[in-house]
C-alpha cells in the first residue's frame, strides 16, 4: 500500500468537508464574502498562503488581508481554529 493508498481517505473527508462548508446556510450566518469562503476552505485544505494565492490567482497580500478578515468574523486566533470552527458549523 502505497501512501496515496493510505491518505485517500483522509482526502476524501476533507473534500467532502470542504464542499459542505462552501453551500453551508451556518456558514452563510458568518457573513463571509464568496471570496473568503474560497480562502477558508483553502485554509481548511492546509494551504499556505502562498499557495492560496496561486490557487486563487490573487495576490499574497490579498490573501493575508483575507486570512485576518476571516480570523476577525470567526473570532479565531489562527488557521487551526478557523478548521475547527467551520469543523464544528458542519457537524451540528
Amino acid at each position: 500500500m502505497d501512501i496515496e493508498d493510505r491518505t485517500r481517505p483522509a482526502q476524501n473527508q476533507v473534500s467532502a468537508f470542504t464542499h459542505c462548508i462552501s453551500d453551508d446556510p451556518a456558514v452563510d450566518a458568518l457573513q463571509l464574502t464568496s471570496r473568503e469562503r474560497e480562502v477558508a476552505v483553502a485554509v481548511c485544505r492546509g494551504l499556505a498562503n502562498k499557495q492560496i494565492g496561486h490557487e486563487l490567482d490573487i495576490t499574497l497580500s490579498t490573501v493575508n488581508n483575507h486570512v485576518a478578515a476571516i480570523l476577525h468574523k470567526l473570532g479565531c486566533r489562527n488557521r487551526v481554529d478557523v478548521v475547527i470552527r467551520l469543523g464544528h458549523l458542519h457537524t451540528k
